[in-house]
This record gives C-alpha cells, sequence and structure tokens, in this order.
C-alpha cells in the first residue's frame, strides 16, 4: 500500500516534515497538478473575461467560463496523453456532450448555463489555446518568482531524496 510504513526512519522523518501531501505523492506530481489548477483557471479567466467584454448577459460569460474550465482540462488529458485512442476517443466524446448539453436549450437551462452563438464559442477556443500556450512558461515563471521572493520557497514542496 502507498501510504504502508517502511520501517525506514530517515523516511518517516522527511515524511513529518514535508509539506502535506509530499511525503505521497511526490514532488513532480505535485508540481503537474499545480500547473494544470493554473492552466485551467487562466482558460476559465480569459474565456470569462471575453464573454464579459463582448456584448451578452452574465450567464453568457459564465457558460464561457464553464466550457473553458472542462476544455482546458480535456485539452491537457489530451496533449498529455496523444498517443492513446481511448483517451482521444473519450475527450472528443466529451467534448461533444459538453457542447450538446450547452447548445440544447432546456438542458442549458437545467444546468444553469445558456446557449452560445459562434463569437462565445470562437473566444472559449481561443481561451483554451492561450491557456495551454501559457502553459509552457510556468516552469520559468515559478523560477522567476522562487528568486525574486526566497521565502515563498518554503511554502512550495521540495523534492524528496
Amino acid at each position: 500500500m502507498a501510504v504502508t510504513p517502511t520501517g525506514d526512519a530517515a523516511a518517516a522523518e522527511r515524511a513529518a516534515t514535508a509539506p502535506l501531501g509530499t511525503a505521497v505523492l511526490g514532488e513532480p506530481l505535485i508540481r503537474q497538478i499545480r500547473h494544470r489548477a493554473l492552466t485551467t483557471a487562466l482558460g476559465a479567466t480569459m474565456a470569462w473575461l471575453f464573454g464579459r467584454f463582448t456584448p451578452g448577459t452574465r450567464r453568457r460569460s459564465t457558460t464561457m467560463a464553464l466550457c473553458a474550465v472542462v476544455g482546458t482540462q480535456l485539452a491537457q488529458t489530451l496533449a498529455d496523453r496523444r498517443g492513446s485512442r481511448l483517451v482521444r476517443a473519450t475527450s472528443l466524446g466529451s467534448a461533444a456532450a459538453l457542447v450538446a448539453l450547452v447548445q440544447t436549450p432546456a438542458a442549458s437551462r437545467l444546468f444553469g448555463c445558456t446557449p452560445l452563438g459562434p463569437l462565445a464559442w470562437l473566444g472559449v477556443a481561443l481561451a483554451i489555446t492561450a491557456a495551454l500556450a501559457g502553459q509552457r512558461a510556468l516552469p520559468r515563471l515559478e523560477r522567476t518568482i522562487a528568486k525574486a521572493w526566497p521565502a515563498l520557497t518554503e511554502h512550495l514542496p521540495r523534492p524528496t531524496r
């Protein structure tokens, strides 16, 4: 089991002083989770802002943000596992289901959304694309922040050896 004690005193000491979750999950996984979360948040925020600064309702903006959250997550999963036919099929199927739910008026209202027009879908696609492009800059951004605010790095997970 992943959380079963190993009997190694040094490993137990590192686990006790490491930031929460690092001992079990490992620093690389936590970094990937952080990058995916930031990328998803960036996509949703950009889609919402696109919706707010173009003609439309607040519900339209929140629907755009929701579509960007799901779309960004699907695009990241697809990028991580692009060699898998199963991942490609389920990602495209999930995207089609999202579009069908959003574009069907009764289903859309049931979920608190509104059908989107071509300009809104363009905004969602641009937000997803920009967020995925921005994901490549995250490691460099983290290094820059760590240099500018060294005290902040004390709160970030460190590699365990």
